[in-house]
């Protein structure tokens, strides 16, 4: 019910935050076994932009009903490296690491894009 009330929040009233050309950080940079420790870091840097998957279709992660046009003006958005369709049968655990990091740092950064509307 929570995340509810916290989605039409976002969707109706917007959010200011960095688009995906400013939030560039490189690959290297990231660590894709800390979701908690990035979120916290991009919060304090104000970057409030989710990651999503690039493939057939574009979806946020954690908010797949929502089209990402409405999120990436409210937030911004982030792909997550290496997220096409075409992958090797190596990868696979590595880009399941990186969902997963994608989607529990989303679930961390969508209250402070939430919250920071209110300010």
């Amino acid at each position: 019910m929570r995340w509810i009330i916290m989605l039409q929040l976002l969707y109706v009233t917007g959010c200011t935050g960095i688009g995906m050309d400013q939030t560039a950080e490189s690959e290297d940079e990231i660590d894709w076994h800390s979701p908690q420790a990035e979120a916290q870091r991009a919060i304090q840097r104000g970057d409030v932009g989710l990651w999503i998957e690039a493939r057939r279709g574009v979806a946020v992660l954690g908010l797949e009903d929502i089209a990402p046009v409405q999120i990436e003006e409210r937030c911004g958005l982030k792909y997550l490296p290496d997220s096409g369709d075409v992958y090797r049968p190596e990868e696979r655990e590595l880009r399941k690491q990186k969902r997963q990091f994608g989607l529990e740092y989303n679930r961390l950064v969508i209250p402070y894009c939430v919250k920071k509307l209110q300010l």
